[in-house]
């Protein structure tokens, strides 16, 4: 780094570090050794600013305090364009620059360009780049740094990658003296840390980003499902709008003393296996069921979060998640179509529709006054005159029978 010679400057050693004094004696900072306490507490902060980066206005407090600057200024910004999207500034004095910066002397600032030439975490003195004759006739420097009474500053981008970097920037008072080569030892001490951070700064703005998209996907989503939070006990702790205009509905599903319950025997039952296992202390499993309402029918599932030794057990700590969200249901096609394209028998057609209404084997056979075996042996002919030996693909081929759009249907359904 080159040094400024004609700085009329003289240094004091002290046991700590060594204070740079001008002709006038007034003391301008500190160099390189600052105490160890101090050092560590600094670096404490820098660290802590990777999760609130409002904690960099202390950090360059501190730094200012190490190298004599009149404030420190933070700035997230496209170097290419000076367009700035975040800022922070050490001392409130100087909060109007901050916003005129940000505002216009940004996109004027000639340091960028030479700024953003230099590695992530290198310090750079502008006292080494402009001269006196660049300094009059620049619009930046007289009309925004030296309205601001500041002039000389120590600057450097961090984090490296990224469209955007963080900046950071040390002004001096325009009639205090250039900056020294302890100051900027001082500030590489620094880099490796400040550099670090950023990085972390920046994949954890990057996390909190695609949390944010998939928050936004999850209330898309949450708009046409309900969602049942509850408790490890199997009582609600929360739910979404969907599900309170569903269960409030009191169809199929409701509540009774805080706790979900399915109005049909049968559902009853299997509602209460689903939540059972999901709510299970040891070994939670996740698991899906259809429930029968008179709108049509409705897909529960039951997500837990953990076991319960993983979980807060307090009484209102959610330990699974229960969705409801209704079926859609295909467009059946007629049987006498079925009968024509595949040659069925009219007890054959019947059968293949039922299935296509999610009826099972067993419940058909109620229905029809006929036996399993006799349902089985429709089903063993369907297979047959239709060429699959899967339901799944029967579902399909069937469904695909029809004019219109193809409706898919699960390929884990089975009757």
């Amino acid at each position: 780094m080159q040094k400024i010679s004609g700085c009329r400057c003289k240094q004091a050693d002290l046991r700590h570090g060594v204070a740079i004094r001008d002709a006038g004696n007034r003391e301008w900072g500190w160099g390189m050794g600052v105490a160890d306490a101090s050092f560590e507490e600094l670096l404490g902060l820098i660290y802590e600013s990777v999760h609130d980066t409002r904690l960099l206005v202390p950090v360059m407090q501190k730094i200012c305090t190490g190298i004599g600057a009149a404030a420190g200024h933070y700035v997230r910004m496209d170097l290419d364009c000076g367009a700035v999207s975040s800022s922070l500034i050490t001392h409130e004095s100087y909060a109007g620059g901050e916003a005129e910066y940000a505002a216009y002397y940004s996109r004027i600032d000639p340091r960028l360009a030479w700024l953003n030439a230099g590695e992530a975490g290198e310090w750079r003195l502008d006292q080494t780049r402009f001269d006196e004759t660049f300094i009059r006739d620049s619009e930046f420097y007289n009309d925004f740094l030296g309205r601001n009474g500041v002039r000389h500053i120590a600057a450097c981008h961090l984090g490296g990658g990224g469209k955007e970097r963080e900046v950071l920037g040390f002004l001096r008072h325009a009639d205090a003296p250039f900056y020294q080569e302890e100051h900027v030892q001082f500030l590489q001490r620094l880099s490796p840390h400040l550099n670090r951070a950023a990085a972390l700064r920046g994949k954890l703005q990057q996390q909190n980003l695609l949390l944010q998209q998939e928050r936004v996907l999850v209330e898309n989503l949450a708009a046409n499902v309900g969602i049942v939070y509850l408790s490890a006990a199997g009582k609600l702790v929360s739910m979404n709008a969907a599900a309170s205009a569903l269960l409030s509905a009191g169809d199929g599903i409701g509540i009774l003393r805080d706790s979900l319950v399915a109005r049909e025997p049968d559902d009853r039952d299997n509602l209460a296996r689903l939540l059972q296992g999901a709510l299970s202390a040891s070994a939670p499993r996740a698991s899906w069921m259809r429930l029968r309402r008179t709108s049509g029918v409705l897909t529960v599932s039951a997500i837990p979060f953990g076991t319960r030794d993983s979980l807060d057990a307090t009484e209102n700590s959610a330990a699974a998640a229960i969705l409801m969200e209704h079926s859609i249901t295909p467009k059946l096609p007629p049987t006498n179509m079925l009968q024509a394209t595949f040659k069925l028998t009219q007890a054959e057609a019947k059968l293949a529709v039922a299935l296509l209404q999610e009826e099972t084997l067993q419940s058909y056979s109620e229905k029809q006054g006929i036996s399993r075996n006799t349902a089985r042996t429709h089903l063993a002919s369907l297979f047959a005159k239709t060429g699959v030996r899967r339901q799944p693909d029967l579902m399909r081929l069937l469904l695909a029978t029809q004019p219109g759009p193809l409706v898919p249907v699960s390929s884990d359904f089975i009757a």
